[in-house]
């Protein structure tokens, strides 16, 4: 690390619409009273998640920037419809409990990470090399006993995303807290 640059840990991600935000944390306070146990999201800080880049040197952050700002086209806006809730790898022993989303139109945001994917490798950053899968992240399991997952009719049956974001993730004693570096129209 270059003297006087400290690292950032950074993903890029799918911020949501407010009032999805609200009706998944009208959601969550429902979670956290029916399991203990799970250090929940809170409700500002829901996103989608496209690539998890890891502690980067601020340092990088410029070239990195650039490069994810000239990716040479446009994709289209992913609708997405919110689905079931559910637990990796199951909920008699989650680790990571989410939602689950199905885009409506295509598969314009699956294109945008794997070609992100390629940025981030030209760039000298290895993305994950697991298949992924559009979701929002609810909790963490500290204990990982249970979950009771009520099913939810949310109100908001679709919702539009317009840009995609490079954010920082400060953690805390209370959590992570979600910082927007950058944003790009998609």
């Amino acid at each position: 690390m270059k003297e006087g640059y400290r690292k950032k840990r950074l993903f890029l991600a799918f911020n949501l619409p407010r009032e999805v935000k609200l009706e998944v944390g009208d959601y969550l306070r429902i979670l956290k009273n029916k399991n203990r146990g799970v250090s929940w999201v809170a409700p500002e800080g829901l996103h989608m998640t496209l690539h998890f880049l890891g502690d980067l040197d601020e340092g990088r952050i410029g070239s990195l920037e650039r490069r994810l700002a000239g990716r040479g086209g446009s994709f289209e806006r992913p609708e997405f419809e919110i689905g079931e809730a559910g637990a990796f790898p199951g909920p008699d022993h989650p680790r990571v409990v989410y939602l689950t989303l199905e885009q409506l139109n295509g598969r314009s945001a699956s294109d945008l990470q794997k070609f992100l994917g390629r940025r981030l490798s030209e760039e000298g950053i290895e993305p994950d090399g697991r298949p992924w899968t559009p979701h929002i992240t609810l909790g963490r399991a500290k204990d990982p006993r249970p979950l009771e997952l009520p099913p939810h009719d949310f109100p908001v049956k679709s919702f539009e995303i317009k840009t995609f974001e490079l954010m920082e993730s400060e953690l805390g004693r209370e959590g992570a807290r979600y910082k927007e570096l950058f944003s790009y129209d998609l």
